[in-house]
């Protein structure tokens, strides 16, 4: 049996992805990427998830998460905790507004120390491929997305938020 073939998963409920960027997120400690149309709330704004980036933010040496939005007021509505968290950890917990550029982008990805991955090709649907082990894979999204970060810029609306 493929060894790459044991760490690669689909995903087609909610909770599938919710378990994986979980795991995911558990799996880095460098870095974690995250391109997101509006932040689903049911898997970024979720407890589970929130205390694995909190502690890879408070644990990891040198962590970083960035964040790339499409639908900041969205986003901004429905993960009150996830945008808060990064309110309070400003130097490691970033987000930004996707540049023109990048907004037509239909999938959105998690990527992990560019060695993991969840990557949902539709924001219309649950279905995802996810990785915990393919660096080629998550280095093309990296790829991908660090052209985004360089492109998109701070949003008020994600920096302070009215509680």
């Amino acid at each position: 049996m493929n060894a790459a073939a044991d760490t690669r998963r689909v995903l087609t409920t909610r909770d599938e992805v919710l378990s994986m960027a979980v795991e995911i997120a558990d799996l880095a400690h460098r870095s974690l990427a995250i391109f997101s149309h509006a932040l689903d709330p049911a898997v970024y704004d979720q407890p589970r998830f929130l205390d694995t980036v909190k502690r890879l933010a408070l644990v990891r040496i040198n962590a970083r998460v960035r964040v790339v939005i499409v639908d900041v007021g969205r986003a901004a509505q429905y993960n009150q905790r996830f945008l808060t968290l990064g309110q309070r950890l400003p130097s490691i917990v970033e987000f930004r507004r996707v540049g023109e550029k990048h907004r037509e982008h239909e999938e959105t990805f998690i990527v992990a120390d560019a060695t993991a991955l969840i990557f949902q090709p539709s924001r219309e649907s649950w279905d995802a491929i996810a990785d915990t082990n393919a660096p080629a894979i998550a280095k093309k999204h990296l790829t991908v997305f660090d052209e985004m970060w360089e492109q998109s810029v701070p949003d008020p609306n994600l920096q302070r938020l009215s509680v």
